[in-house]
């Protein structure tokens, strides 16, 4: 990610939401940084978004009406097609997390990450 992050803007991102919301994404964010320590954070597109130190983003925290999912991003940083395995998970208010499917859901997004670091920067549109 180009910006550095920003403590500062990604509190604020978490204060703004809705406290159904904020709990749930305050959750996945220790989650992922359980999962992966070396990631850091950034406000994009209106979602938290996560990516390896000095690499692409992997990861997107993005409130919806009914909670929180956690996105898995393509090598371009855009939401998963559906041809490309699982994209996301969906965490409902008063649903349990399963910590340990999100922990595995980040690992495998940061692997899949790592390998695509050699692809080309997209076309100029």
């Amino acid at each position: 990610m180009r910006a550095g992050p920003s403590k500062a803007l990604v509190r604020a991102w978490l204060d703004f939401l809705p406290e159904g919301q904020r709990v749930l994404a305050e959750r996945l964010r220790a989650l992922a940084l359980q999962a992966e320590p070396g990631l850091v954070m950034a406000i994009k597109w209106g979602n938290l978004v996560l990516a390896p130190e000095g690499g692409r983003p992997v990861l997107a925290i993005a409130p919806h009406r009914s909670g929180v999912h956690l996105r898995r991003l393509s090598p371009r940083g855009e939401a998963m097609g559906a041809d490309e395995g699982e994209r996301s998970l969906r965490l409902r208010h008063g649903e349990e997390v399963a910590e340990a499917a999100v922990r595995d859901f980040v690992r495998a997004a940061v692997r899949r990450g790592d390998a695509l670091l050699t692809l080309p920067p997209a076309p100029p549109h």
